[in-house]
């Protein structure tokens, strides 16, 4: 074989085998293209769910101070109402005494004044 048929045989060999390069090259660049959006997107996502994590947990604290602040407000609301309660129990108290007091008096009273009449029937003719 002479070198010009070997070099006739080797050129499309050559050129098929530069042509599969070329692709794989513009493969590859593809690729890294690829890559590369994936990763902006990735990063993308990787901030976005950092964002959520950080306005979950201000939600989080809020609401829990907001809950905590409830619980006192209740706490205090209920105390309140339990002294109220005792009060208005003294005020009852106070007043069933009053009320038996006034008895006692009206009966008091009702006898005073049938022992007047009974004076003035025996007096006046």
């Amino acid at each position: 074989m002479t070198p010009d048929r070997r070099l006739d045989q080797l050129e499309p060999l050559v050129a098929d085998v530069l042509q599969k390069v070329d692709r794989l090259i513009e493969g590859q660049g593809r690729l890294i293209d690829d890559i590369h959006r994936v990763e902006h997107k990735a990063d993308l996502a990787a901030k976005g769910v950092a964002d959520l994590t950080l306005i979950t947990q201000q939600q989080y604290k809020s609401l829990k101070a907001r809950l905590q602040t409830m619980q006192q407000t209740m706490h205090t609301g209920l105390t309140t109402l339990q002294q109220d309660q005792q009060v208005m129990k003294a005020g009852l108290n106070t007043l069933q005494l009053n009320q038996q007091t006034m008895q006692t008096e009206l009966k008091t009273m009702q006898a005073g004044q049938d022992a007047i009449m009974q004076h003035l029937k025996e007096k006046l003719p």
